[in-house]
């Protein structure tokens, strides 16, 4: 039970390693610890250390550990969890309810900041799930290694400041994400309020900001381009059920934390609106590096979020770059001479997306 609970809440086993000869020895040793960057609260690890005691005589009973302060925080157990939890963690939003009204905000915001747990995370000793593409298509990398990204930290902002030149900020970009690749493939949210999804098998699909038409895209072993087809929710093929459910889920959960949008603030935004039959701007590609996270969309934008929570926007068609700071200010450069800006933050981050582009595909963007 200690295990359990210490992975559930940590997102990985105590005394996992690499090797599983030194598992076993930790395990035997009873060598774990906490790690400073995940929050977790003092009754949870005491409750853990308990549970995990060398002498099994020392361990508490089942009716000792539900008397245990952990269990009665003053925070609220949902009964049922939102049909949203089969494709992806729960929101932020939703976790916020169950929390006790007496916690401090600031430790309500380092609860927040765990959620959602990259699921790529837990399975660090899979081999096989080394190269984190999942069969997507892949930008071309020139030798650089992946990692875990944490979506909840590298979240495109949703309220930024317009700065600088703002006739070349792109139109449509990414303004959230999930990567749950290691079981259906990677949700976002673009700016205009369309919600996609890139399947691990390469098909994509992608509903309208009204949510009403969605189309779905893929890629057939004779042709080269992309197929598309054009559905209501209403009316749709039989063998797209699955992937509209999970479509549903994946809206769901990232739209958690934008239904509080004044109706001013979406009164600032009108171009951002899908009319008609306008072509729907969708994720063609994307990418993981051990820095950072790379999508290149529809309408040839090539987007960098980094871990730092900084963001690098390339335009083909205007030929700029969009850097967004730590603060979520916006400034942008002209593309052929952004790397000699005096801006040395955004011009170290542009020189890192150009060394994982392929040169071919950075000459064609300049």
């Amino acid at each position: 039970l200690g295990v359990i609970l210490y992975t559930l809440l940590i997102g990985k086993p105590p005394f996992e390693t690499s090797d599983v000869k030194t598992t076993y020895k930790r395990i035997k040793m009873n060598a774990y610890s906490f790690p400073d960057h995940i929050a977790i609260s003092e009754p949870a690890k005491n409750l853990i250390t308990k549970i995990l005691n060398l002498d099994p005589t020392k361990r508490p009973s089942l009716d000792e550990m539900l008397e245990h302060p952990f269990f009665h925080t003053g925070s609220s157990i949902p009964k049922l969890l939102p049909a949203s939890t089969l494709a992806c963690p729960p929101s932020a939003a939703y976790v916020r309810q169950f929390m006790p009204s007496s916690l401090p905000s600031s430790e309500k915001q380092r609860l927040e900041s765990t959620v959602p747990i990259q699921p790529g995370e837990l399975k660090t000793a899979n081999k096989g799930a080394s190269n984190n593409f999942n069969n997507t298509e892949k930008i071309a990398l020139k030798g650089q290694s992946e990692g875990p990204i944490n979506p909840a930290k590298n979240m495109a902002k949703e309220e930024v400041k317009q700065k600088g030149n703002q006739a070349g900020t792109p139109a449509v970009w990414i303004k959230k994400w999930v990567d749950y690749s290691s079981k259906y493939g990677l949700g976002y949210l673009l700016s205009n309020g369309a919600t996609g999804v890139f399947f691990n098998d390469s098909s994509k699909i992608l509903l309208d900001a009204q949510g009403n038409r969605f189309e779905y895209i893929e890629k057939k072993m004779a042709d080269k381009q992309d197929v598309v087809s054009s559905h209501t929710l209403t009316d749709y093929p039989k063998e797209l059920q699955k992937k509209v459910t999970l479509l549903a889920h994946f809206r769901s959960y990232l739209e958690g934390d934008s239904k509080g949008k004044t109706a001013e603030a979406e009164k600032k935004e009108p171009e951002q609106v899908i009319k008609g039959n306008t072509p729907l701007v969708y994720v063609k590609k994307w990418m993981r590096t051990r820095h950072a996270i790379m999508f290149r969309l529809s309408n040839k934008i090539v987007q960098v979020n980094f871990e730092d929570h900084t963001e690098i926007i390339l335009s083909s068609e205007s030929r700029e770059v969009t850097y967004v700071n730590k603060k979520g200010v916006r400034t942008t450069y002209p593309l052929t001479t952004a790397l000699e800006s005096t801006n040395v933050e955004m011009a170290k981050r542009l020189k890192y997306t150009k060394d994982i582009l392929t040169p071919v595909s950075y000459t064609h963007l300049t």
